[in-house]
């Protein structure tokens, strides 16, 4: 039976970050991992969830990949539960404020959202019977309702995920691996348009060196800055946007 591999954790915590507030993840005494809120300077300090005890699910229950939305207030991030069989991915603006449920899935990780709030993740659906990882894109969610799947990369021998949005919307930046007989290819980068329709593939050309993770398009969309991780340590790279 297939399994999904997940992505790759970055080995320091990666933040998301917007004027005011910086958000990021920590586990407590008992495993489970919550999402905090500080200032930039590190100070104020507030935590926004709070996960029971993570028990003996392998990947450890709670939050993970919080990342602010794009013009509009509030945060997503995923949840992972105690069973490690389902995964949701939630809206919330702030410590007290309720939490929103946007979609359902299987396995999800590194959500990003475009400024129209439609929102790009990668991960598997539940029941689907496949292992590798797919880019999918959500929207469609109301204040009293989740998201749907409108679009999804659907392939078979690769897995596909850590997605950001050039800032028009239209195209999708993020990691790719093949599945080889003999185990897993490196991560490479690559774009989409936002209907992920093959035709629009693109590779990023950057010279093969490493495992290519996390990329971020520059605000003016003419830059992709990425992260390198090879034997010798890990880089911050940037490489012309396509």
């Amino acid at each position: 039976t297939p399994t999904a591999t997940r992505f790759p954790t970055p080995t320091s915590t990666v933040a998301a970050v917007s004027q005011e507030r910086v958000v990021y993840t920590r586990a407590g005494l008992t495993g489970a991992i919550d999402v905090y809120a500080a200032s930039p300077d590190g100070s104020s300090e507030e935590q926004w969830t709070d996960t029971p005890d993570a028990g003996e699910h392998p990947n450890g229950a709670g939050e993970r990949s919080p990342r602010w939305f794009r013009d509009r207030p509030g945060l997503m991030y995923v949840t992972y539960n105690a069973a490690g069989d389902e995964v949701r991915l939630w809206w919330k603006s702030g410590m007290s404020t309720e939490r929103r449920l946007l979609f359902t899935a299987g396995l999800l990780e590194y959500p990003a959202a475009a400024r129209d709030g439609s929102i790009a993740v990668g991960g598997t659906l539940r029941g689907d019977g496949r292992g590798d990882l797919d880019l999918m894109v959500i929207s469609g969610f109301t204040e009293s309702h989740p998201g749907a799947l409108i679009a999804r990369s659907g392939t078979i021998d690769r897995d596909e995920g850590m997605p950001d949005w050039s800032p028009d919307g239209r195209r999708i930046v993020y990691s790719t691996r093949r599945r080889l007989e003999g185990g897993l290819g490196r991560w490479s980068l690559e774009t989409i348009n936002s209907a992920m329709e093959p035709h629009s593939r693109t590779i990023v050309d950057v010279p093969e060196s490493g495992s290519d993770c996390f990329p971020r398009w520059s605000p003016n969309g003419k830059h992709i800055a990425f992260v390198r991780v090879s034997g010798s340590g890990a880089l911050v790279c940037l490489v012309p946007g396509t």
